[in-house]
């Protein structure tokens, strides 16, 4: 059977699904977590829009759904480059690797979520992990402050800091960290190295 095309392209939004032949197996339970692009329209290339969280519930009667059925439910990742990006879509020219803006690069955070602990993150490789509530998908905040990441990795001073960083860091237990990585590109001459 192919994929539906409405997979890649239709809005995300929720729903309560429910088995239509046989039965839900007693002894499956727990969740899927996808992230992905919005898919706004705006863009080229779907894979540089702004992040979505889905949960699909493998519980039925949990998460708002009716007794029976399975929620299915997705929330826009709101980072601050989402909420100015809602703000002033003007100041936005799409571009065949995403958004630019006057602002600077936006996260995206569309890629990979990553449950650590009590705690739940999406991630993105050209830009810090952010954190939403496990609960309600919201967004907490973007990982780390600026500073802490050693500046900006292109762009300079912006108010939306460009840092590029794996979209699969991995988490610590033992430590209590998040090892990712974050990259700065060396503009310089084949034959040369930058101090």
């Amino acid at each position: 059977m192919p994929t539906p095309d409405t997979l890649t392209t239709a809005t995300h939004q929720d729903f309560d699904l429910e088995v239509v032949s046989g039965a839900w197996p007693n002894d499956i339970s727990g969740e899927v977590l996808f992230s992905a692009p919005l898919l706004s329209g705006g863009l080229p290339y779907g894979i540089f829009d702004f992040g979505g969280i889905i949960r699909l519930s493998l519980t039925p009667g949990t998460h708002g759904a009716p007794e029976g059925r399975f929620a299915w439910r997705a929330r826009a990742i709101e980072t601050p480059s989402k909420r100015v990006f809602d703000a002033m879509p003007g100041a936005f020219s799409p571009s065949p690797v995403g958004y630019t803006s006057p602002f600077g690069a936006p996260n995206s955070s569309n890629t990979a979520p990553l449950p650590w602990g009590d705690r739940l993150f999406t991630t993105w490789d050209a830009g810090r992990p952010v954190e939403v509530h496990p609960g309600t998908l919201e967004y907490v905040a973007e990982v780390g402050h600026v500073d802490t990441w050693g500046g900006s990795s292109m762009y300079g001073d912006t108010v939306l800091p460009f840092l590029f960083s794996s979209a699969h860091p991995v988490a610590d237990p033992e430590r209590d960290g998040l090892w990712t990585t974050k990259l700065e590109p060396v503009i310089a001459d084949t034959f040369g190295m930058a101090p």
